[in-house]
């Protein structure tokens, strides 16, 4: 078992449900954000056009601004 820091690594994908989960977020919060091109997304599969995928940085990158945006 792996106790160090974790490594982010800059082309680590994530569908937008991993993605949110990850980033302690509703998932609707992030569809929001994907579709405001806050966070870059790519869909994977032609015939599937809503199953986005987004890179761990950029969602890392949203999710500090998020919070940094958000009053206390």
């Amino acid at each position: 078992m792996h106790y160090g820091p974790s490594v982010t690594l800059p082309d680590h994908w994530m569908d937008l449900s991993t993605a949110a989960d990850y980033a302690g977020v509703p998932d609707c919060d992030l569809v929001d954000a994907v579709t405001a091109r806050q966070v870059r997304a790519i869909t994977t599969h032609p015939r599937r056009l809503g199953d986005w995928m987004v890179r761990m940085t950029d969602v890392e990158r949203w999710a500090r601004h998020r919070r940094l945006s958000v009053p206390c």
